[in-house]
């Protein structure tokens, strides 16, 4: 039900739009590109992908919580130069559009100049992107740390530049994420057993490791979280009510070794679940 295949199809494309999909010509006004021979796809949409981690794909996995101390951190910080980043950005969208993915939402870095060189080169290329700043304030290396006031002031900067602007949307989080419900969230929540230990250890009032956004009122419609491994049916019911969605990133579940998503559980009790890569 989900596909429909036209042998000998017309697909007229107004302003950038596809207006319509049929089988006898439009009217003389309509420029046609015969494209006979080959298939006409919708673009592939990626909900949870990270740009700077093109860099350093497929190096060799242990567990996650060493894998980002041993290979994304460095490769995130080089971010924090404007020419990497321009062209980081560059070569991760032109990646994408290679493998046939026209939409994605994306992590960047927690540095202002990779978000923005992102946006700017998904609008050259016409692409449909979800992003934002990476909020970190501990736990992190030198370089990666930010804190509240600046990733404030930055991101506030960035929705004024970006967001709404052509097929470009911002992720964010907080305040700023309640007071516009125009904005994404997007996030990460309980990819590993080794992390949902550790975030009970820094969130013991919490119920669950989804609960720690639940509590700071990040589970909304726009809201996109990564993995979601290891939930429970309480956890499955806030997703469900709240209709947040899980971007389920099954080659990296299985690289990293950190467990494979239970899709038609999840389905079966009413959460939204979308397909991505996480490079």
């Amino acid at each position: 039900e989900a596909v429909a295949f036209h042998e000998d199809g017309l697909l007229l494309v107004e302003d950038g739009r596809v207006v319509a999909v049929q089988a006898e010509a439009p009217g003389a006004g309509w420029t046609r590109i015969d494209h006979a021979g080959h298939l006409i796809l919708p673009g592939f949409i990626d909900t949870h992908v990270h740009s700077p981690q093109i860099d350093v794909i497929a190096s060799h996995g242990t567990a996650l919580l060493d894998w980002l101390e041993t290979y994304t951190f460095p490769a995130e910080r080089a971010y924090a130069d404007p020419m990497l980043a321009e062209a980081g950005a560059a070569r991760f969208l032109d990646a994408l559009l290679a493998h046939g993915t026209t939409a994605a939402v994306v992590f960047p870095t927690v540095h202002k100049v990779s978000v923005d060189r992102l946006f700017s080169a998904a609008s050259e290329r016409g692409m449909r992107l979800v992003a934002g700043k990476c909020l970190m304030d501990r736990h992190a290396p030198d370089g990666l740390r930010d804190d509240v006031a600046s990733a404030e002031r930055d991101s506030r900067e960035l929705i004024e530049r970006w967001h709404g602007r052509g097929r470009n949307a911002y992720a964010m989080a907080g305040a700023l994420c309640a007071a516009d419900p125009s904005l994404y969230m997007q996030t990460h929540v309980a990819e590993n057993r080794a992390e949902v230990q550790w975030v009970a250890e820094l969130f013991p009032e919490a119920r669950s490791y989804l609960d720690v956004y639940a509590r700071a009122g990040l589970l909304h419609p726009r809201a996109v979280l990564a993995h979601g491994i290891w939930l429970d049916d309480e956890d499955r019911a806030a997703l469900r009510d709240s209709g947040a969605q899980i971007a389920f990133c099954p080659s990296s579940n299985l690289f990293l070794g950190s467990g494979l998503f239970d899709w038609p559980l999840h389905r079966g009790q009413g959460v939204a679940v979308s397909v991505a890569s996480d490079v």
